[in-house]
């Protein structure tokens, strides 16, 4: 079976060899309900991407992600210290999902309009 190494380095780099999986079974979950829109909407709008170079990497590479300190509260983490992508993932999911639903519904009003 295949095995899985986490590593960090004295730069702060990590790296995973292997796959990272998030426990996601309903057997594992309980008080499940779903997201909200206002809920979702309200965490993305305080989501901040930002670019950045990590302290210690000396190659001064950039990265792309968050500041989990700035991190909305639906979605951050107890100590305010790490982040949890899949959070992210749920909340744009939720977003786009409404965005595809109201741009459904323009599209058909354009229609109305233009047919009458």
């Amino acid at each position: 079976s295949a095995t899985n190494v986490l590593s960090a380095s004295s730069n702060g780099n990590v790296t995973i060899s292997g796959s990272l999986h998030q426990h996601s079974s309903r057997s594992l979950k309980e008080n499940i309900r779903d997201l909200s829109y206002a809920d979702a909407i309200a965490a993305f709008k305080d989501l901040s991407p930002v670019q950045y170079q990590l302290r210690n990497d000396h190659s001064r590479s950039p990265h792309l992600g968050f500041v989990a300190e700035d991190m909305p509260d639906l979605i951050a983490a107890p100590d305010r210290k790490t982040v949890c992508q899949m959070d992210i993932v749920a909340i744009l999911t939720k977003v786009l999902h409404q965005l595809r639903l109201d741009n459904l519904d323009l599209l058909r009003r354009i229609g109305i309009l233009e047919n009458s």
